[in-house]
């Protein structure tokens, strides 16, 4: 084994509720501390000096629905998805986690969507940002901090077909849902394990 505790934080959890991209730089500054002391759900802590080594982070496929390529610098905590407030968050989010520069910060991509659910440059958009998270952010992030306590898993790349949907094979038998069916899952599960044995301890 990987040697690695898995505790979920979902809904019902204080730091399970909010998942959206607007949500995670006041998620990571009011709640660092009981993020970091999360034991189970629902909502138990650690009471001692204990603390979680990683954490690991991702919104919902409708987050992969950008509306807008933007022309402003961006809000982080706004609910309107462009690309511009989408990289705020990020930026913002390495201003607390060069913090901690003894815990690794893991995000996963937002999943893409189904052609349904989403229009063919919204889709296209979701690519863009994932991309720019997995090469150009962490390069400058370590540039700036040299940290290296922020990774990326491009989940929406291993499940994106050509045209930036969810790919067939991976579709649940429902029109329109997003959700992965079991092929999906596996598949995502398989590439995180990888991604995970390719992590070198401290």
């Amino acid at each position: 084994g990987l040697g690695i505790l898995v505790k979920s934080a979902t809904y019902g959890d204080e730091i399970g509720e909010k998942t959206d991209m607007c949500d995670w730089l006041p998620k990571f500054r009011n709640s660092m501390h009981l993020i970091l002391s999360f034991k189970n759900h629902p909502n138990r802590y650690y009471s001692d000096s204990r603390t979680n080594d990683i954490i690991m982070f991702k919104s919902c496929f409708p987050n992969s629905n950008i509306i807008e390529d933007g022309v402003d610098s961006g809000d982080a905590v706004s609910g309107k998805r462009t690309i511009p407030n989408y990289k705020s968050v990020f930026i913002l989010l390495g201003e607390e986690f060069r913090k901690f520069p003894d815990k690794l910060f893991i995000y996963l991509t937002s999943p893409p969507l189904v052609p349904e659910a989403t229009a063919l440059e919204n889709a296209g958009r979701a690519r863009i940002f994932a991309d720019w998270l997995t090469n150009e952010y962490l390069y400058e992030y370590y540039q700036e901090t040299g940290l290296n306590n922020i990774l990326i898993f491009n989940l929406f790349d291993i499940l994106a077909d050509d045209e930036n949907y969810l790919r067939k094979e991976y579709r649940a038998r429902q029109r329109g849902d997003s959700h992965l069916n079991e092929e999906g899952y596996r598949k995502a599960a398989e590439m995180l394990l990888e991604f995970f044995k390719k992590i070198k301890p401290g």
